[in-house]
């Protein structure tokens, strides 16, 4: 939650795509004929922090969705369509969630189940 906190959080994705539109314009003028006008490690460099910037986004945008408007939805139905459209939301990004995020979706939406008659008990703390 804090990075949601960040006065310049709110600017990252705009300067994640102002960064992949420079890179673009610079790949677009080299294949022109123009040459390397940029070391091409550093091409990579740029667009490597374009990457993380927008998987900060996405990661933060689905942590946010999962720890505070989902939680706050009442039934188990809106919950679980919450869970759908963020999975839809964040498929469209091309972005693919830690597994421990999707074994947190997969919690909410079926959450635990009932004991089964005859299966062993958990142990009590004593």
């Amino acid at each position: 939650m804090s990075l949601l906190m960040n006065p310049g959080y709110k600017n990252l994705k705009g300067f994640c795509n102002e960064i992949a539109t420079m890179l673009n314009d610079i790949k677009a003028l080299t294949n022109d004929g123009c040459g390397a006008m940029v070391d091409p490690e550093v091409m990579k460099e740029a667009g490597d922090v374009r990457d993380l910037g927008l998987k900060t986004v996405n990661l933060t945008y689905a942590l946010f969705k999962l720890q505070c408007e989902i939680p706050k939805l009442v039934t188990p139905e809106a919950k679980s369509k919450a869970i759908e459209d963020l999975k839809k939301a964040l498929e469209l990004k091309h972005f693919a969630l830690p597994v421990a995020i999707q074994d947190r979706m997969k919690a909410i939406v079926a959450p635990a189940q009932p004991a089964v008659a005859g299966a062993p008990a958990l142990a009590e703390e004593a």
